[in-house]
């Protein structure tokens, strides 16, 4: 009995936990994020200024899209609605022409050095966020 309460316990305080660290990303500002996400690519690629301030661009348009998207998934949600499957076709071809689009300026502004280093930290992420269960745990 002591081993089963000491378990839900346990879990419980994971998943609150969890929560709560998820709800610390969501209140950043777009510019914070940002900052973030530029400082840790500097440490990651040695950008030089110029690169930081292109790549600030760049990121601080993506984070604002990806809010501006999810604001309206979220408004849809509350009012009942799903999306149609010609609605879901273009949402999921704008994404993947807003990533070929954000690839593309990355390529610009990194050198060939430095990008290819960013795309193999990008499918490091993409697979650590796959392998991620429901309470932050690999599978």
């Amino acid at each position: 009995m002591k081993k089963l309460f000491l378990a839900i316990v346990l879990i419980a305080s994971m998943s609150i936990f969890a929560q709560e660290k998820r709800a610390e990303r969501q209140n950043l500002t777009s510019e914070q994020q940002t900052e973030l996400y530029v400082k840790k690519m500097t440490l990651e690629l040695d950008l030089n200024e110029k690169q930081v301030v292109e790549v600030k661009k760049v990121v601080l348009a993506q984070i604002e899209k990806r809010k501006a998207k999810s604001a309206e998934r979220k408004a849809m949600k509350l009012e009942g609605k799903k999306p149609t499957q010609d609605e879901q076709f273009a949402r999921k071809e704008q994404m993947l022409n807003d990533q070929i689009a954000y690839k593309a300026e990355m390529k610009k502004i990194l050198t060939a050095e430095q990008y290819t280093k960013w795309e193999i930290n990008q499918e490091e992420r993409k697979s650590k966020l796959k392998n991620k269960g429901k309470f932050g745990k690999k599978e």
